[in-house]
């Protein structure tokens, strides 16, 4: 049995909107390079196409990064839970703190659990909810709570149904029957995340979030009003991920990198911010239990060559690892 990770402490978000300059306590070395390529740009994978299915494949292969139409999603859900999310951080930070994240908890208020391994803060804050967001909002709206749970509740339910739509649609790139990924109904995880970065003074000095990929098979990101959102592609380095009316981005995490053989590499991903805008994203990420095995299925396997690029290990213990390695990259701590 692996040793549990140690955790450091839960930071406490600070009130970023009340500062007319960058604390030196959110202030980023000046070697930094925060700017990114606009001229590139992600796929744009259309669900109602009938070559769907290999166009996710080229674009899960060549970037690990799409942009999604056609996907179904109501566009009045999407503006609720905007709207239900601005509404949340628009309140006082002690009223949000009601609400507040536990020390080795995944769910709740706070900034981002990535800050906790980094000596310097991000400019942002969020909540993360697994399955009902009540007993944490009700917390913070005594009497009421139901419209924002009622919103979130609803698209986690929608985001579920695609996450497992588009999931099918990858591993159909390699003849994988859908009867052999079941494991897919019933998800490991699968949990909503509001992200909120506050209009910045010196956008040039901080970071909304520092690069990193996702543990996670697929997160699905809606990514409101401003950009900021930048993806690392090799021959080019870091490029905009521009917004596109009713469009999700879908990231490949690591789960899907290492079941696929690496034929679909997770997106190394940052977040930067805007000094006159506010930006809210929503993001949804669906995992596996820590008990499944992560290994390529024998149809991947054979259609990436035969040889396996990592050795098993169950997904839990895969997590566990990532914790204690942040510095390298990750998947490359399971290489043969």
């Amino acid at each position: 049995m692996s040793p549990t990770p140690t955790i450091p402490s839960e930071p406490i978000p600070s009130e970023l909107n009340t500062f007319s300059s960058v604390p030196e306590s959110h202030v980023w070395s000046k070697t930094e390079d925060f700017a990114s390529n606009d001229q590139k740009s992600i796929p744009i994978v259309d669900l109602t196409d009938p070559n769907a299915s290999d166009i996710l494949g080229q674009a899960c292969e060549s970037w690990g990064i799409f942009q999604l139409t056609g996907h179904g999603i109501p566009e009045e859900l999407v503006e609720q839970v905007v709207f239900q999310a601005q509404r949340f951080f628009a309140l006082p930070t002690d009223q949000k703190m009601k609400a507040a994240r536990l020390p080795g908890d995944i769910a709740g208020y706070g900034v981002s659990p990535l800050s906790k391994f980094y000596d310097k803060g991000f400019w942002n804050e969020g909540i993360t909810m697994m399955g009902s967001p009540l007993d944490h909002v009700k917390k913070v709206w005594p009497d009421d709570y139901q419209q924002f749970c009622d919103a979130m509740e609803e698209y986690r339910a929608k985001m579920t149904e695609l996450a497992t739509t588009l999931a099918n649609l990858a591993f159909s790139s390699f003849n994988v029957a859908e009867e052999k990924l079941q494991w897919l109904n019933t998800p490991g995880y699968a949990g909503v995340h509001l992200n909120h970065y506050p209009p910045c003074p010196n956008p040039d000095r901080t970071i909304g979030l520092a690069a990193h990929t996702d543990n996670t098979l697929l997160t699905i990101v809606h990514q409101s009003g401003a950009d900021g959102l930048q993806v690392f592609e090799k021959s080019v380095g870091w490029v905009l991920v521009k917004p596109v009316k009713g469009a999700f981005i879908i990231n490949v995490g690591d789960v899907l990198e290492v079941l696929s053989n690496g034929r679909y590499p997770s997106a190394l991903h940052r977040v930067m911010v805007n000094q006159a805008l506010p930006r809210i994203s929503v993001a949804y990420y669906i995992g596996v239990g820590p008990d499944l095995e992560l290994s390529p299925p024998d149809e991947v396997l054979e259609y990436t060559g035969g040889i396996k690029r990592y050795r098993s290990m169950p997904a839990g213990e895969y997590m566990g690892l990532k914790l204690k390695n942040l510095d390298q990259n990750p998947v490359s701590l399971l290489g043969i």
